[in-house]
């Protein structure tokens, strides 16, 4: 798998471009913190990255075009020196 052990944060991943890329980056071993605005669709996407049995995936932040909502998953990739290898706005 050419993404294992590497951290995908994906915008937008409730549907089209943005879920398509969780689920394909996921496929290939990535961990996938995914964000959306509508919550049910994020959980969606965050339920088919589980199932595709490859990746894993970070509960679903909310939209990150609010710091202050998005705040805590910046402050725990600080903490857990986990290095960001792909960001995806769509």
């Amino acid at each position: 798998m050419r993404l294992e052990n590497k951290v995908a944060i994906i915008t937008g991943a409730g549907g089209g471009q943005g879920r398509t890329a969780a689920l394909l980056f996921a496929r290939e071993g990535a961990k996938i913190v995914a964000s959306d605005w509508n919550a049910v669709s994020g959980e969606e996407t965050a339920a088919q990255v589980t199932g595709c049995g490859r990746g894993d995936t970070d509960p679903i932040a909310p939209s990150s075009n609010n710091f202050g909502r998005f705040r805590p998953y910046a402050l725990w990739f600080l903490e857990s020196r986990t290095t960001i290898r792909v960001k995806i706005d769509s």
